[in-house]
């Protein structure tokens, strides 16, 4: 037998160069969520990607999803079932978006409700203020007080040259001190 195969490999053709791809290659587009769907499992992919079509290259040991030429996400395949493979960078970058997109929500609320809010988050912009903080505590003395209220306070504070919440909630509290109402109660979750 040993003979044989040593006769046999004279004649045999050698291997290719390059190994031949055997990997699966699938069209895929993702839900409402950033995750593509493969053998039971989830991948992530960048939040802007969500249901654009892509192309699912699944190899032994690695998934590849590519947005025509180039490469969007690469993840080790994963055999078990039911589990969220993920890149941290997918989920920093939207959790960047939310953020962004929920302070926005909460300026474009504060600017309805009130005739001063755009003024006023112009003023803690170019002192370099942070909107997104005040912005979240524009929101809760809104809430607290009301629109009416608030947008004095805004007024008051633009006046004074004093464009933070800060001077904003100290106004609202002496407002409704002189007005022999009781101090509003801050609750633990504020």
């Amino acid at each position: 037998m040993r003979d044989a195969f040593t006769e046999e490999q004279k004649r045999l053709l050698p291997l290719p160069e390059h190994p031949f791809p055997c990997d699966l290659v699938r069209p895929v587009a993702s839900g409402k969520t950033p995750y593509v769907r493969f053998d039971l499992n989830d991948y992530s992919i960048p939040h802007t990607l969500v249901q654009k079509p892509l192309t699912l290259i699944a190899g032994r040991t690695m998934i590849r999803l590519v947005d025509g030429e180039r490469e969007v996400a690469r993840h080790e395949r994963c055999y078990d079932r039911a589990r969220q493979i993920e890149a941290v960078e997918h989920l920093a970058a939207l959790a960047t978006q939310k953020r962004h997109a929920t302070e926005l929500r909460g300026r474009d609320r504060l600017r309805s409700a009130c005739a001063g809010a755009a003024a006023f988050l112009e003023a803690v912009a170019l002192r370099g203020g942070h909107l997104g903080g005040t912005t979240s505590r524009l929101l809760q003395l809104l809430d607290r007080y009301g629109t009416a209220l608030l947008d004095a306070a805004l007024s008051n504070a633009l006046a004074r040259g004093a464009a933070n919440a800060g001077s904003v909630a100290y106004w609202l509290d002496q407002t409704r001190r002189a007005d022999g109402a009781p101090p509003q109660l801050l609750h633990s979750t504020d």
